[in-house]
């Protein structure tokens, strides 16, 4: 990853943090949750004997499953041009 990415990443997750700071304070807003990746789980439900959201539990394990296998391929394709470029 380059630096640039590695910056925008940052950036992406602050202002998700900041989004959730924002939406704990006030309950107009609780539309831009879905935005940041700190309410999929409140912990406050969870201490309060409440447990998870299944569905929001399921959807972040489907997509967690599907970007580790992307990611896999990717490297798996990467070093095997790199192997295949080379005598």
């Amino acid at each position: 990853m380059t630096f640039l990415g590695s910056v925008a990443i940052g950036i992406l997750l602050l202002v998700g943090y900041v989004i959730c700071r924002i939406t704990s304070l006030t309950d107009r807003l609780s539309v831009l949750d879905v935005f940041s990746p700190f309410q999929y789980f409140s912990y406050a439900r969870i201490v309060h004997g409440q447990g998870l959201n299944l569905l929001v539990t399921v959807l972040v394990l489907v997509l967690f499953g599907v970007l580790v296998v992307w990611t896999i391929s990717r490297i798996s394709g990467a070093i095997s041009s790199v192997n295949g470029s080379t005598p």
